[in-house]
């Protein structure tokens, strides 16, 4: 059982007073409200409760505003095994084995700038509001009664209309004076997917109905209209305000089209690009240790029919825990799929003589020699900064651990052995990972570490990076042109997408999910840069947000990074595998998106005519031997630098 289970309990006469001093006003309060704890980063070593239970209110401070405010529940967080200690803005709960962090909520409601609702017919109503600056906050949960008052309380505060593109989210259009009647919005108060047929609604209450149906079609108008209206030539307060009033683009788009032996394209004015419904696809379970032992031979070894076996279960379920530590090697290149067990034993102890030697090269040098060693004193000095500042809320990295001293050493020794790429920021949060699946040991870390960046060291090259954004939005352009130009009209490089690739998406989710994303990921399955498909996946979840609220660069930005530790792993897997399928089922695909998901232009046609690695029926991926799968390509270093990722 988590720690507080959620009880029934009577509110003490003090519990609201936690919220307001003597200029407050309290104007509505629900008891028994519930916030949604957000994941951390690591699940597996404390049990963290999926929601806590407190009190909602809406309180008028004088001279301030309007404000929702939740709190938690106090008495129900004292535990034999915990305490917790109350800040400005969350209340942090400790135990021996660690901590995590319950959100408050404290929004000033003419702030609002949308809200998204979950849930459905037989889960409760849950809220996630977002401000002007582009802030998501915790969500809520609320019981029906709640919800319908909150939801009327809100519509007498804000002109709010649910978006006609999707159901779930409700749009703040204006606010309104205190003389303003305000005009009530039957639908915002339906959960969407609700079962209730439209005719049964009507014969239970026919005004409301009436009202429902008026506002979809105002809805759907008001969206018509925004798409059609163009900017007045020379009107300078649309110049003032382009990044904010974005315009929606007509359906035609400009695609472009290559020249094979030129190194431009030529413009043309063509359709998006034609593609097949999408599927539904599936995804297993992880590999298992007995499926694990069954790929191996009397002498150890996998053959290549075999490895590529693997990677496909890989790709569609993971890697159990257990061995993990096993099956990492492989996919890095530490050990070779067809080695022996003697051939990899071998291996192990070459490379441990070779690490302690690299070790030894920079622990002699003395403190004279760096003085005249600019270098290695700025990278030395990095390390050291970096390390103190990486997962220390893990048990593994917090306090005074050993474990601070193995990853300094680790990324010293990487230095010495890649000296032309040296230490960039990042790197510390790639080996963190390495560490805790190779439980601690120094060798088996720096050398998976070592097989991580030649897959990934083009990252910290910031031309090379910047190549990858572009071609994520060459990606966005054929799959959604509308979604790019939106996004080309206040961030066309993408920079609000830098931390996921530069550190391969490891602040996005808990270390579990990480660990999963990143073993799916090197599987190469089912096609390069699948990984590019992943990060446009979670931006097309995002869409209607960013666009239906305007969002300007800042106010992007501001969001998908409060998109840390909610996105939904295996959903946004499942999109970026049927967005794959998609294309691969086109009658024709531009040559540039051919390149970055590696089908030679001359061998594409035929690979898709031969797709039996797709079912697209049934939506379900089995290996295709015909169809390429890349091998990690080895970059050329250089020293460059990056932003400060810890200050994104």
């Amino acid at each position: 059982m988590p720690p507080f289970a959620v009880l029934p309990r009577i509110m003490s006469s003090t519990s609201s007073t936690n919220f307001q001093s003597v200029d407050h006003e309290t104007l509505r309060s629900w008891d028994g409200v519930f916030i949604i704890i957000p994941k951390v980063a690591h699940t597996n070593v404390i049990q963290v409760p999926e929601k806590v239970i407190g009190t909602l209110q809406i309180i008028s401070k004088d001279k301030f505003g309007t404000y929702l405010e939740w709190l938690p529940w106090m008495d129900t967080l004292v535990t034999e095994d915990g305490s917790y200690s109350t800040q400005t803005n969350c209340t942090i709960f400790q135990t021996k084995d660690g901590s995590y962090r319950i959100p408050h909520v404290n929004i000033d409601i003419d702030d609002i700038k949308c809200f998204k609702i979950h849930g459905g017919e037989s889960c409760p109503a849950r809220l996630t509001f977002i401000t002007n600056d582009g802030t998501s906050h915790a969500t809520l949960e609320l019981d029906e009664g709640a919800y319908q008052e909150l939801i009327a309380y809100l519509q007498q505060r804000l002109l709010v209309e649910r978006s006609a593109k999707d159901s779930h989210l409700c749009l703040v259009r204006d606010r309104r004076s205190r003389n303003t009647q305000p005009r009530r919005q039957p639908d915002l108060y339906d959960m969407p997917n609700q079962p209730p047929h439209f005719l049964q609604r009507l014969a239970r209450n026919p005004v409301q109905s009436a009202f429902l149906g008026l506002s979809k079609v105002h809805s759907m108008l008001m969206t018509a209209v925004d798409t059609l209206a163009q900017p007045i030539e020379g009107d300078p307060s649309i110049e003032m305000s382009k990044t904010s009033d974005f315009q929606m683009p007509q359906l035609n788009v400009v695609q472009t089209t290559s020249n094979d032996d030129q190194d431009f394209e030529v413009i043309s004015i063509k359709s998006p690009l034609e593609l097949p419904p999408r599927r539904s696809v599936h995804r297993r379970s992880p590999l298992t240790a007995s499926e694990w032992k069954s790929f191996f031979d009397s002498e150890g070894r996998i053959s290549d029919e075999q490895a590529s076996a693997v990677k496909d279960i890989i790709f569609k379920g993971g890697v159990e825990l257990t061995i993990r530590k096993h099956v990492w090697k492989y996919l890095l290149g530490y050990y070779d799929w067809n080695s022996t067990m003697e051939e990899r034993e071998g291996k192990r102890n070459r490379l441990s003589e070779e690490y302690h030697r690299m070790k030894i090269q920079w622990s002699t040098i003395s403190s004279d020699q760096e003085k005249r060693f600019s270098i290695w004193r700025e990278r030395k000095d990095l390390i050291e900064k970096d390390v103190h500042r990486t997962d220390r809320t893990h048990p593994f990295f917090e306090g005074k651990s050993t474990a601070l001293k193995v990853m300094n050493e680790i990324l010293l020794t990487y230095c010495m052995y890649n000296f032309d790429l040296g230490y960039v920021q990042g790197m510390s949060d790639l080996l963190t990972p390495l560490m805790l699946v190779m439980d601690g040991d120094e060798v088996d870390a720096f050398w998976t570490f070592n097989g991580l960046m030649e897959r990934i060291t083009h990252n910290f090259d910031m031309e090379k990076l910047m190549k990858e954004l572009k071609d994520l939005s060459t990606v966005m352009k054929y799959l959604d042109p509308a979604l790019k130009a939106y996004i080309d009209s206040n961030d066309p490089r993408l920079y609000f997408c830098f931390r996921w690739l530069l550190v391969q998406f490891k602040r996005e989710f808990s270390f579990d999910d990480v660990m999963r994303l990143w073993e799916i990921l090197w599987t190469g399955k089912p096609c390069k840069n699948f990984h590019l498909l992943f990060a446009y996946a979670i931006l097309e979840t995002e869409k209607n947000t960013l666009i239906e609220n305007r969002f300007s660069s800042t106010e992007i930005l501001r969001h998908i990074n409060d998109l840390a530790m909610t996105i939904d792993l295996d959903k946004t897997l499942c999109l970026a595998e049927g967005i794959h399928q998609q294309l691969m089922g086109a009658d024709e695909l531009p040559t540039s998106i051919q390149k970055i998901i590696g089908l030679a232009p001359d061998v594409a046609d035929g690979v898709r005519a031969s797709l039996s690695s797709m079912d697209l029926k049934s939506g379900q991926y089995t290996p295709d031997r015909r169809t390429p799968s890349p091998s990690p390509n080895r970059y050329a270093s250089s020293e460059t630098s990056s932003p400060d990722i810890y200050s994104v």
